[in-house]
C-alpha cells in the first residue's frame, strides 16, 4: 500500500457527498488538516472487539504506516483498511461468510464484492483470509440461486424492512431491486479470486446453478417475449425508489440488450437499457464462460454465455451510441431501442466513466474519450463544479453534490495521464489500459514503425535506427537500436541511449542522460545526467538534473500498482515510472518502481517517489501531497 492510495482513501472519507459551493469553506479547512502533523498520538477508531483480525491485511497496516510520515493520514489508513474486516465480515471459519454492507445488517451483492475486493491481493499471504473470501463468493452464489433479481439478502430467512415492496419478496430477501450489475460483481470477485489463488473449488454446483440462473434472467430483461417476470413498486416519497407503468418501468424495444429497473446507486431508470451495466454484463459473461471451460468443462454452458455477450455487444454498438452535436460519438447513459436516450452519467459504479477501469471498454476508446469529455463537463447534468473540487454526482444525492469514487475513476485510465496526439508511438497504445502495457512491446513498434517512416524526412543510419534529418544528435552521443529520434529533437553530449527507445519531436536527452526502454512524447526534457528506464514520459514533462526512474525492485518481484480497491498485478519485473503531461519532476529526484504522477503535478527536488500520485497535485515528501487549485 502506498501514499497515494491512502490520500485517496482519505479525500473519499473526508469529502463524500459534498456541496460544491456550500461546503467550500468546510473543505478549506480540511485541506488545511490533511497536512497536520504536528499532533503526535491519533487514537485508533478499530473496535476491541473484531469480527474477523488477518494477519497478512496486520502486516500491511504496519508497513504503510512506517512508509507514511503525516501522522493523520497513517491514522486513517490504519482504520479504514481494515475496517471491512472489523465491522461488517461474518466468517463461520469454515466455508461460509456473510458480508454486512456498512451499518445495514443485510448484504448487498454488489457492495460485499467491492468491500471485499482489496483483501484479494493477499490471499496467498493468509490461509484464513483466504478460506474466507472464498466463503463470500460461495455465499454470493446462493444468494443468487435464492433469487436472482434480488440486490440484497438477509443472513437468515427473517424478513425485511421492505417486506411491503410490491414485488415477489421471499423472507430470505432483504430488497429486490433488480441491477444488472448485482449478477455482475459476484462473477468478477470470483474470476478475480481464481487468477490470484489459483483455487478453483468455488465453482461448484452451485455455481453452476448461479450461472443458469444468471442467463436465465439476462434473457428474460431482454424483453423479447414481453416484460418477464419482474416488477417492482414502493410506497415512498422519493419518485427514483419505485417503478413506473404499475412496476414494470418504460417501455422498451426488444433489441439485444438487457433491461435494468435500477441503477447501482439504487435510483430507477428512466430508459431501462442502462448501458454501462450492459457492459459490465458483457465482460462478466465471457469471464464466467472462461471459468466453465476451463474448470468446470462446461462447453455448452460456455457456449450460451459467450453467445449472449455477442448479441448484447453488438446491440450496444448499434443503439447505445449517439452522435452528439458537439462531442461527436458517445455513448448514452441509458436507451429504451426506440431512439430515446439519457445523455448523462452517474457516479456510482459501473458508470460510463467507469468502464476501462472494470475493462469493460479501452480507454482509448475514440467513442469513450468523446464520453469521457462530454460526462466531465456542464453537458452532463450531473458534473457539478465549484471552489471546492468538481465531479460527479447524481440524483441519489441531489444538485450540488459530487461523489469522490468519480475523481478516482477520472484518474485510473491512459488518456487521462497523456495525449495521444503528441507522440508518433499512438498505436502503441491501442487496446492499452494501463500505459506500462506498452513496455513490453516498444522494441517491435519501433522495428514496424520505423520502416513506414519518410526518409525524406528520417535516415536510417544503423541496425533499427531512424534518425530525423532535423533532429541534432551530437557527435559524442550513442544511439542503439531499436530507436527513433523525433524531428527537432536534441541528443547532447555523450547521452547513452540503450535501445527501444522513442525520443519524441522536440525533446531533449541532456548531457550523459541514459535511456532504455522508453517513450518520450513530444517535447519531453530530460536534461541533465537522468536515467530513465523503462518509463513512459508524457508531453512537456520535465525530470530535473540528477533525477531517475528506478525500474527494478530490490526483491526482484513483479511490480504492482496500488488502486483504492486493491494492487494491479502488472506482470512486469522492470517498470520505471509513468509520468503525465507537464509534469514536473525536481533534480535528485528518485521515481521508484511502480511510480504513477498524473499530468500537471509537480514533484519537490530531492524526493523519494513510490506509488500513484494524482493529477494537479504538489508532491512534498513521502506522506505530503498537496493539490492545486486554480486561482
Amino acid at each position: 500500500m502506498n501514499l497515494s492510495l491512502i490520500k485517496i482513501v482519505g479525500v473519499a472519507v473526508g469529502v463524500a457527498g459534498m456541496t460544491v459551493e456550500t461546503r467550500a469553506a468546510e473543505m478549506q479547512e480540511y485541506v488545511a488538516e490533511r497536512d497536520n502533523t504536528q499532533v503526535s498520538v491519533w487514537k485508533s477508531h478499530r473496535p476491541e472487539k473484531r469480527l474477523f483480525t488477518s494477519k497478512a491485511v496486520e502486516e500491511q497496516i504496519q508497513r504503510a504506516k512506517k512508509l507514511l510520515t503525516n501522522t493523520k493520514l497513517a491514522w486513517m489508513f490504519e482504520n479504514c483498511f481494515p475496517n471491512t474486516l472489523d465491522t461488517t465480515v461474518h466468517f463461520d471459519g469454515v466455508d461460509d461468510t456473510f458480508v454486512y454492507t456498512g451499518d445495514i445488517h443485510a448484504m448487498w451483492l454488489r457492495d460485499s464484492g467491492a468491500q471485499v475486493w482489496p483483501y484479494v491481493q493477499l490471499a496467498n499471504e493468509d490461509p484464513e483470509l483466504k478460506k474466507m473470501l472464498a466463503g463470500v463468493i460461495r455465499r454470493q452464489f446462493k444468494c443468487i440461486n435464492i433469487d436472482p433479481y434480488a440486490n440484497a439478502f438477509n443472513k437468515e430467512a427473517t424478513g425485511s424492512y421492505w417486506a411491503s415492496d410490491m414485488t415477489d419478496m421471499k423472507p430470505e430477501v432483504y430488497e429486490r431491486k433488480w441491477e444488472i450489475d448485482s449478477l455482475c460483481y459476484p462473477i468478477r470477485l470470483a474470476y478475480h479470486y481464481w487468477k490470484v489463488t489459483g483455487d478453483a473449488s468455488v465453482f461448484s454446483d452451485e455455481w453452476l446453478q448461479a450461472v443458469a440462473y444468471i442467463l436465465q434472467t439476462f434473457r428474460e430483461q431482454q424483453r423479447k417475449e414481453g416484460n418477464g417476470p419482474y416488477h417492482f413498486q414502493r410506497k415512498t416519497e422519493r419518485a427514483l425508489d419505485t417503478v413506473t407503468n404499475n412496476g414494470w418501468g418504460n417501455p422498451v424495444k426488444p433489441v439485444g440488450l438487457i433491461a435494468s429497473a435500477f441503477r447501482p446507486s439504487d435510483d430507477a431508470t428512466t430508459f431501462q437499457f442502462l448501458v454501462p451495466s450492459n457492459f459490465f454484463a458483457v465482460t462478466s459473461l465471457r469471464k464466467a464462460a472462461e471459468i466453465l471451460t476451463e474448470v468446470n468443462h462446461e462447453k455448452t454452458l460456455a457456449k450460451e454465455c459467450r453467445e449472449l455477450a455477442d448479441e448484447v455487444e453488438a446491440a450496444l454498438k448499434k443503439y447505445a451510441v449517439y452522435d452528439h452535436p458537439r462531442y461527436g460519438k458517445v455513448y448514452a447513459f441509458e436507451v429504451d431501442g426506440f431512439g430515446n436516450r439519457l445523455l448523462m452519467d452517474d457516479a456510482n459504479v459501473p458508470s460510463l466513466l467507469a468502464m476501462p477501469y472494470l475493462g469493460d471498454v479501452p480507454a482509448d476508446d475514440p467513442v469513450y474519450q468523446n464520453t469521457r469529455k462530454l460526462i466531465w463537463s456542464e453537458d452532463n447534468p450531473y458534473f457539478f463544479k465549484g471552489t471546492a473540487g468538481e465531479g460527479i454526482g447524481g440524483p441519489h444525492v441531489g444538485y450540488d453534490m459530487i461523489w469522490p469514487m468519480s475523481i478516482m475513476m477520472k484518474d485510473f485510465t491512459i488518456s487521462n495521464m497523456l495525449d495521444l496526439n503528441e507522440t508518433i508511438a499512438a498505436e502503441l497504445f491501442d487496446g492499452l489500459t494501463y500505459p506500462w502495457e506498452a513496455l513490453p512491446k516498444i522494441s517491435e513498434f519501433i522495428k514496424k514503425l520505423g520502416e513506414t517512416l519518410d526518409p525524406e524526412e528520417y535516415d536510417k543510419v544503423g541496425e533499427d535506427v531512424w534518425i530525423a534529418k532535423s533532429a541534432n544528435v551530437f557527435p559524442s552521443a550513442y544511439v542503439h537500436g531499436p530507436a527513433i529520434i523525433g524531428k527537432d529533437a536534441e541528443v547532447r553530449h555523450c547521452a547513452f541511449i540503450r535501445g527501444n527507445a522513442i525520443v519524441g519531436e522536440g525533446a531533449v536527452v541532456g548531457n550523459s542522460t541514459e535511456l532504455k526502454n522508453v517513450v518520450l512524447f513530444n517535447k519531453v526534457q530530460v536534461p541533465h545526467y537522468n536515467y530513465v528506464g523503462d518509463s513512459i514520459l508524457g508531453y512537456k514533462a520535465h525530470m530535473g538534473a540528477g533525477s531517475i526512474t528506478s525500474n527494478v525492485k530490490s526483491d526482484k518481484k513483479l511490480v504492482k500498482v496500488h488502486t483504492p480497491e486493491g494492487d494491479i498485478e502488472t506482470g512486469i519485473k522492470k517498470f520505471g515510472a509513468m509520468i503525465g503531461d507537464n509534469v514536473e519532476v525536481g533534480c535528485g529526484s528518485v521515481l521508484n518502481p511502480g511510480t504513477v504522477i498524473g499530468r500537471e503535478s509537480n514533484i519537490y527536488p530531492l524526493s523519494s517517489v513510490r506509488g500513484v500520485i494524482p493529477s494537479r497535485s504538489i508532491y512534498k515528501k513521502q506522506g505530503e501531497v498537496a493539490t492545486k487549485h486554480e486561482d
